[in-house]
């Protein structure tokens, strides 16, 4: 047996810990978890904000007139190209935007599918 096939570990400043190579395939599930142990670690670190919601529309201009005039939200951008019009509008003094366009992400969400939402 190979001096490293039993390691799993990585080894400071190697390929191992750099997650580029694993001695063994028995290293695999270790190198896995302290990956995401750092990763859960950095989560609990970061302040989280939820800033836009993509909100499925049938008529953009249509949506774009109940929120920025019936509603009251801030029109922040209305782009439009050959390709695509996408439009952000947000609740004055909120920290979250909604999106509306016809991007193809936004064009596989069903029109009126957006149950629940919230915006304070």
């Amino acid at each position: 047996m190979r001096p490293d096939a039993s390691v799993s570990v990585p080894r400071t400043g190697s390929e191992y810990s750099k997650g580029l190579r694993t001695p063994s395939n028995r290293a695999r599930p270790v190198l896995g978890m302290l990956v995401a142990a750092e990763i859960a670690e950095r989560m609990q670190l970061m302040d989280w904000t939820l800033e836009v919601v993509i909100l499925p529309v049938s008529d953009i201009d249509r949506a774009v007139e109940f929120y920025r005039d019936k509603v009251g939200f801030d029109l922040d951008h209305d782009t439009r190209t050959e390709q695509m019009h996408v439009v952000q509008l947000t609740p004055r003094g909120s920290g979250c935007s909604i999106v509306i366009g016809d991007l193809p992400a936004q064009r596989e969400m069903a029109p009126g599918s957006m149950r629940g939402l919230q915006l304070v």
